[in-house]
């Protein structure tokens, strides 16, 4: 049976610990085993990822001990000398926790030295995590208490007790002063980390609470209970606000996958709730006013990691464990912009506050600055030796912040690093066509520190400038893929410049025929003329023409003729096509007629025709009627036979009575001559 999961940092490999004592690695997009670890008799109880996802730590289960692994070999580094049930990294990844039934030991991950040993909780410690600069580890246990430590000294700092069962989610505020602790009892705790105090209780879940999040500025909370419900708390009030409903096996791996506290965001207006789903690639956009789901937004590849609004609240930003991050219609859901560039997973998106610069974070050690407007990469920002975490604005948009897992947060002045100009323009039509008028917009270039002074283009590639200004035109006469460029200049002459490809399309052909018989007659020869065809930016390479209306071409040519053989109504087609491939079509009816000539052979005709077919219908006729007075004698004179008696005769009808009589006349007559 398998006891213990984890999903490494850029959720490509899972970790599995077993009762048969071996620990699987398993590639998450494709479900095939990468290698098993073998190093335990009686099962394995805890496995952990560090940070940069190459080392994992496990615990053993009845005696076993803890043991490092690398990720890439599978090869085993170290085994410390510990029994424990629980291993956990400090966030720059140089010490591992590791907890027993009633005490915490922590260990230099480099060294494999034990640097202290944690104890005082009464009960199995369940849960624990380190804040955010690394420097206290907090541990909830079965004895209903959270314990705070200092990591450097090993000294216990203070108790935090209130809650009537086991504690099993606790988690530090992003600036390391509040504690969120869930238990079995069904509430959520917050708890001031510097005086210990609890400061609120949230209640409402009918089973255990499995994980808790912050917000990143604090402000809100994210608790998700095993009933598959997400709640969404205000912390200074504590307010529900919403209870976002997942279906349960979401929960259930958003347990083991841990809670992404930066996959949450809020809306400007605080109308929406915009997070990633527990355990796919999908963005889920809430309505806060009454929990449904507005939107689900799909199209990453990979788990969802961090999530960001516009200031204006239109655009969603969505990073991912993909590499990709997508820009999002807030309005209808409609995906605007993927960017990719970043060669390892996206850890943080930040909007600057105007709205036009975005920048991301990743796991590639770098920082991003992208356009929002067109989707293209500003500038790649490599200072940082680890894992970029998170990055964020200052209020006036003249600062970046990011953070890493190096230890260290820079600060980035954005007018130094964009000391030029962005240039950016749109067009319209977006699919233009030859010698149609294309407008040209650059409005939305910009510049940091001042104004752009200049607005020069290039439509033919050839580095001369065509046209000035913020908004121009131009006509493109042939068709075919152009290089537009623009450059921008601000007050000091620095330059930003962009270019685009644009494909001009072909104008179709115009397809037009004349025919010199309006009325022709049956095997009269028609002529056919297509000379006022034309094509707006080339030439018709290609005249065919379908008679019939079938669909098969019966000639080829500018200029053709045809016999029609039949008197009706024919729909004639031209098709004419340009050297670019474009086609067009023209058709119009003909009418074929009989001459007088034909008519009167065809009434002369006719009327032979029709002195045989009389004669032959009275003959028809006068047939049947002998055959029908045939069968009628027959039948009488089978009655007679039969039964000759003159009273019978009265049934009968009156002309055979007298055909009868005829008959009986001539014979005795007969029979007369024949005695003389």
């Amino acid at each position: 049976a398998v006891t213990s999961v984890a999903f490494s940092p850029d959720g490509k490999v899972l970790a599995s610990g077993a009762r048969d004592g071996t620990i699987k690695l398993w590639d998450v997009a494709t479900g095939r085993k990468l290698r098993t670890l073998e190093g335990y008799t009686n099962g394995v109880a805890s496995v952990a990822f560090s940070p940069n996802g190459r080392i994992l730590a496990s615990a053993g289960l009845l005696g076993g001990m803890v043991k490092l692994w690398n990720v890439a070999t599978g090869r085993e580094l170290r085994t410390l000398d510990e029994v424990a049930n629980l291993v956990a990294f400090s966030p720059n990844g140089k010490f591992l926790a590791t907890w027993s039934r009633d005490c915490i030991k922590l260990w230099d991950v480099a060294t494999g030295r034990k640097l202290c040993t944690l104890k005082g909780h009464e009960g199995t410690i369940e849960v624990g995590a380190f804040s955010p600069d690394g420097r206290i580890l907090a541990s909830g246990a079965r004895d209903c208490t959270i314990k705070l430590w200092d990591v450097a000294t090993g000294r216990e700092l203070r108790t935090l007790k209130g809650h009537d069962w086991f504690v099993i989610a606790v988690a530090f505020s992003s600036d390391g002063k509040l504690l969120a602790s869930g238990s079995w009892d069904g509430t959520v705790k917050l708890w001031d980390v510097a005086t210990g105090k609890e400061l609120r209780t949230l209640q409402g879940y009918i089973r255990g609470v499995a994980s808790v999040a912050f917000s990143p500025d604090g402000s809100f909370l994210a608790s998700r209970c095993w009933d598959g419900t997400i709640r969404v708390w205000e912390v200074a009030t504590r307010r529900k606000l919403r209870t976002l409903k997942e279906w349960f096996w979401g929960a259930f791996l958003g347990f083991f996958v841990d809670l992404y506290s930066k996959a949450v965001a809020f809306s400007p207006d605080g109308k929406f709730i915009a997070s990633g789903h527990s355990a796919y690639d999908e963005v889920i956009l809430w309505d806060v006013t009454n929990g449904k789901e507005t939107y689900c937004l799909s199209g990453h590849k990979e788990v969802i990691t961090s999530v960001a609004f516009s200031s204006d609240g239109r655009t969603l930003a969505s990073g991912s464990l993909d590499r990709a991050i997508k820009l999002w219609d807030v309005s209808t859901g409609k995906e605007l912009h993927t960017l990719e560039g970043h060669t390892d997973g996206v850890t943080s998106v930040a909007f600057s506050p105007n709205g036009r610069i975005l920048a991301s974070g990743s796991s590639d050690r770098t920082i991003k600055l992208w356009d929002v407007s067109t989707g293209t990469e500003l500038r790649t920002l490599e200072e940082h030796m680890d894992e970029v975490t998170s990055v964020a604005f200052s209020p006036d948009g003249t600062l970046l912040a990011s953070g890493s897992l190096d230890g260290t947060t820079l600060i980035w002045e954005i007018r130094k690093i964009l000391k030029a100009p962005i240039a950016t323009f749109v067009f319209s039509p977006t699919e233009p066509l030859s010698n149609q008028e294309i407008k040209f917009d650059a409005s939305n270039s910009y510049y940091v520190e001042g104004e752009i002074v200049s607005y020069r283009w290039d439509f033919n590639g050839d580095e001369v400038f065509d046209a000035e200004g913020k908004v121009v035109s131009h006509v493109f006469s042939v068709p075919g893929n152009y290089v537009v460029k623009l450059v921008v200049l601000n007050e000091s002459g620095n330059k930003g410049e962009v270019t685009k490809r644009i494909s001009v399309k072909s104008q179709p052909p115009v397809a037009r025929f004349n025919f010199g018989t309006v009325r022709p007659v049956i095997g009269q020869e028609v002529t056919f003329d297509a000379s006022n065809s034309y094509d707006p930016d080339g030439e018709v390479v290609s005249y065919r023409w379908d008679f019939d209306g079938d669909e098969d071409f019966d000639a080829e040519g500018q200029v053709v003729q045809h016999r029609f053989k039949w008197p009706k109504g024919y729909p004639v087609k031209l098709v004419v096509m340009d050297e670019y491939g474009q086609r067009s079509e023209a058709v119009k009816r003909i009418h074929v007629r009989f001459s007088p000539g034909q008519l009167i052979a065809i009434g002369s005709f006719g009327g032979i025709v029709l002195v045989f077919v009389s004669f032959f219908v009275y003959l028809l006729s006068r047939y049947v009627k002998l055959q029908k007075l045939k069968g009628e004698i027959t039948d009488l004179l089978r009655k007679i036979a039969s039964s000759p008696s003159p009273g019978r005769r009265s049934e009968l009808p009156s002309e055979l009575t007298e055909l009868l009589d005829e008959f009986l006349r001539r014979i005795r007559s007969k029979h007369e001559g024949e005695q003389k």
